[in-house]
């Protein structure tokens, strides 16, 4: 037997070498996992960072359906000026409900946001468009419910040559329905001579 061997098998060392083997499993048990202090302070920062994060996401969501529908009624504005002049007699987009189908008449000026529809009109003057037929409807638009809509007019009339029938301009409102900040409304503006444009106003009234 060597001198290691012999001295390791003594009754003192045997002592030694068990506290060695305890120190060492206990460091490797200490270093395994989160301890439950450092899982509540995880658990504390990610909350705080949630509660800053989320309100900046969904007022980014808002601003971006906002700008969406503006630019979908800017288009169907536009689409509807260029049938007046492509066609050579009035065309019409109104407020309307067409959440069913093409409806056979438009709505009120609260109503933008139930959707709209772009016909041939038969009214040449700045007089409330009668009955619709759906022979006449050229496009519909379906708006989307998490944006307000409303309007100082429930229909624009272009005539022939692409100006409004109207005896001032016409104006959109859209903003959020809900959670809606000042930066994220948007005015879409129908000049007299046919001209659209956007803007904010910085404002949720």
């Amino acid at each position: 037997m060597s001198k290691v061997a012999a001295e390791t098998g003594k009754p003192g060392n045997r002592g030694a070498v068990m506290r060695i083997r305890f120190t060492f499993s206990s460091a490797i048990r200490k270093q395994q996992g989160f301890g439950l202090i450092e899982l509540m302070v995880t658990v504390s920062i990610a909350a705080i960072l949630l509660t800053i994060a989320l309100p900046n996401f969904r007022d980014t969501i808002n601003g971006n359906r906002a700008s969406s529908q503006a630019n979908d009624y800017v288009a169907a504005i536009n689409l509807a000026r260029n049938e007046a002049i492509s066609r050579n007699r009035p065309v019409t987009i109104c407020a309307a409900d067409t959440s069913s189908g093409t409806p056979a008449a438009c709505g009120a000026a609260t109503a933008w946001n139930q959707g709209w529809m772009i016909f041939v009109d038969t009214v040449t003057d700045t007089g409330a468009p009668v009955a619709v037929t759906a022979a006449s409807v050229l496009r519909t638009g379906v708006a989307n419910a998490a944006i307000d809509v409303a309007g100082n007019t429930a229909f624009v009339r272009f005539s022939s040559r692409g100006e409004v029938l109207a005896n001032a301009e016409r104006t959109l409102t859209l903003k959020p329905a809900s959670y809606c900040r000042p930066s994220q409304t948007r005015v879409v503006t129908i000049g007299l001579i046919g001209r659209v444009g956007t803007s904010r106003p910085d404002t949720c009234a």
